[in-house]
């Protein structure tokens, strides 16, 4: 069931979406190791122009990408996975290297990559702050999804970046995307645990009452993770604390299912409305 999750680091990320994170991890240290043997070869002439690009890109050496342009080499190409060197340059967190590349090239700034990932997307899904709201202020497409339903606020809020997910929404990121799963930010705010950015997301027009693919709703996973501040949070703000998920059940009744006493006593104590 996708709506299984499991904790990671102190982050509870759907399984799913844990599969395909770990994936992308285990491509990107390949990349790193390869990058590394690129950047050997690259200094004994023996890439051809499109990998030396992409070397000198993924090394963040400004001195190498400076160099390489003033001897004419072209940045406006890609590699077999769809990316460019802005791409390189964003998911890498090099922001001299990206402004450089930005300025020759600024036609390529909302570049897609063969799983339609634009150079922000990867930004923001590798924590890269700066880049980013660089990015962010060019005006892209601040709400670019991937092939996954993946927008750059999706993604920060899934790998629990939480200060650039509210600068994204500073920026006019919008609240109410959803990915393959439905996944909300709002329902990554709360597998996160940061009331703060929770506050944020439903001051910008959050759906408070999403669901999932599971019929989870944010409301529904606080109880399943006994985020008490949280739940009280969604309850001020007007959360439909009685919906039922796709197997027909309330939140209290999977806490009860799941033999959570305390929380279940809590619950009905501080809001005799909820029901089973």
């Amino acid at each position: 069931m996708y709506g299984f999750v499991q904790k990671v680091a102190g982050l509870y990320i759907p399984v799913k979406v844990l599969e395909i994170y770990l994936h992308q991890k285990e491509n990107v240290l390949i990349k790193e190791k390869k990058a590394k043997l690129k950047m050997s070869a690259l200094k004994t002439g023996d890439l051809n122009d499109v990998e030396a690009v992409m070397a000198a890109t993924a090394s963040g050496s400004v001195e190498t990408v400076r160099k390489m342009m003033d001897d004419g080499k072209s940045f406006y190409v890609r590699n077999k996975a769809g990316l460019s060197p802005i791409h390189i340059a964003a998911a890498n967190g090099h922001f001299q290297v990206m402004n450089m590349l930005v300025k020759a090239y600024p036609e390529t700034i909302d570049m897609r990559d063969t799983t339609m990932r634009t150079p922000l997307i990867w930004a923001a899904a590798k924590g890269h702050l700066l880049c980013a709201m660089y990015l962010a202020g060019l005006q892209v497409d601040i709400n670019a999804a991937d092939n996954t339903g993946l927008t750059p606020l999706l993604a920060a809020t899934l790998q629990g970046q939480m200060a650039l997910a509210k600068c994204l929404i500073s920026a006019g990121a919008d609240v109410t995307v959803c990915d393959f799963i439905c996944y909300t930010p709002l329902h990554h705010a709360v597998s996160n645990g940061d009331t703060d950015l929770i506050r944020r997301l439903l001051d910008a027009g959050a759906p408070i009452d999403a669901e999932d693919i599971d019929g989870w709703t944010p409301f529904y996973m606080a109880v399943i993770f006994d985020k008490r501040d949280m739940i009280q949070l969604l309850i001020e703000k007007g959360a439909d604390i009685n919906i039922k998920d796709n197997q027909g059940r309330t939140a209290l009744t999977r806490a009860t299912v799941e033999k959570k006493k305390d929380l279940v006593t809590w619950l009905i104590k501080h809001f005799p409305n909820i029901s089973f």
